[in-house]
């Protein structure tokens, strides 16, 4: 190669290193590990675990022991006879309810400033997740969790700060939900429609002050409300009732 060959891919080089001006770590994505996933794509893993998490160990515990069915095979046989191992809440616990629909659900209402739908869709199915794991466990990190590796031991709130908080949640939902402002899809039972969101709140609001009546008489009353307040926004029927369904073919 002679000296203007040399000289004319030296230039060649220059320019073609000039050009190049992101670096490294702005190259080196990985595609199939996103940082941030849009909230349409998240609302289907919410709701879809949430769903799973209705027949997870601790609902066939509380069934077996109060006799509403009976365990034919697997650990549900050991449930029959009153035999609970120590880890028998543990994947509930870690997985499915806090690193699993309560923390999507923490993401998406922190991520929803433009679009109120999903950010309400999480808090009611929030509310619905909290409400039922306290009733089974009772006092629970709430006002600390979420933190991650900044706070691997959060503090314990009480049952009864527990339920004021999904009172809160689902009172919040109700309010902020008048629309569906900023939905574009994603939603696997009621495709969007916030009336009937709307609807599901006050039914969920109503039953977890029934868990809360003994305690406090005036929460029959706003039991009632919440009730009537769901039956005249449609909940009429059972066929009006969130349904998922995890077979759709």
């Amino acid at each position: 190669m002679n000296k203007l060959s040399y000289l004319i891919f030296s230039i060649a080089l220059v320019f073609a290193m000039s050009s190049c001006e992101k670096s490294l770590t702005e190259l080196n994505i990985d595609p199939n590990n996103p940082t941030e996933v849009a909230l349409n794509l998240m609302l289907p893993e919410i709701i879809t675990q949430s769903a799973f998490n209705e027949g997870l160990n601790p609902n066939r515990v509380a069934g077996i022991i109060m006799q509403q069915f009976v365990g034919l095979d697997a650990q549900q046989l050991a449930y029959n006879a009153y035999l609970l191992p120590a880890g028998t809440m543990n994947n509930y616990w870690n997985t499915a309810l806090y690193t699993g629909v309560l923390r999507s659900c923490d993401v998406a209402m922190k991520n929803s400033a433009d679009r109120p739908f999903y950010g309400s869709v999480a808090k009611i199915i929030m509310a619905n997740e909290f409400g039922k794991a306290t009733s089974f466990f009772g006092d629970m990190p709430f006002t600390e969790a979420f933190q991650g590796t900044d706070n691997l031991k959060p503090t314990y709130d009480t049952q009864e700060f527990i339920y004021a908080q999904v009172q809160r949640l689902l009172g919040e939902a109700i309010s902020e939900l008048g629309s569906t402002s900023g939905y574009n899809g994603g939603d696997l039972i009621f495709d969007g429609d916030a009336s009937k969101w709307i609807a599901t709140a006050h039914a969920l609001a109503g039953r977890y002050a029934l868990h809360t009546a003994k305690r406090n008489n005036a929460d029959y009353a706003a039991a009632l409300n919440h009730v009537m307040a769901a039956y005249n926004a449609g909940f009429t029927s059972n066929a009006a009732a969130p349904n998922f369904k995890f077979d759709v073919s």
